[in-house]
Formats: C-alpha cells, sequence, structure tokens
C-alpha cells in the first residue's frame, strides 16, 4: 500500500484501504507509521523516476539511464 494522506475526512476511506490490504496478505505481519506532512515534496516525481532509470542502468551494467526510460516508457506506460 503506497503513502496515502489522512485526515477527519478522509479516515474512513483510509480504514477501508488497510482493511482491504490486510484481507489480501492476512498471514503476513506489518508496521503502521504515521507521519506529518509538512506539504514541501522532497524529490518531485519526475526527479525521482529518473533517479531510478540511472540506478537501473548501473545495476544492468550494458544499458544506458535512456535505454531504461524507453525501456520503461514502452512496456510499463511510465
Amino acid at each position: 500500500m503506497k503513502n496515502v494522506p489522512i485526515s477527519p475526512t478522509t479516515r474512513k476511506e483510509v480504514y477501508k484501504k488497510i482493511d482491504l490490504f490486510l484481507g489480501e496478505n492476512p498471514q503476513d505481519k506489518w508496521d503502521l507509521s504515521i507521519v506529518k506532512n509538512d506539504g514541501k515534496r522532497r524529490l518531485t516525481a519526475n526527479a525521482q523516476i529518473h533517479l531510478w532509470f540511472g540506478q537501473i542502468a548501473k545495476y544492468r551494467d550494458d544499458q544506458t539511464p535512456l535505454d531504461v526510460k524507453n525501456f520503461c516508457k514502452d512496456a510499463f506506460g511510465l
């Protein structure tokens, strides 16, 4: 389950998502952290994904970040 903003108006929806998630993974144990959102983005989504392209390319050793980006666009629509 990805990060979900929670507030008094959205808490019921968040509880439903937690129940669904736990129902799909009944044998696993999980930790739940609630962190105050200060409203600032640490790294834009665009910068984050390009960082990952570079890391994947470095791991793969035979591809450039652009190769990885193009593969992800074709395969996943990212």
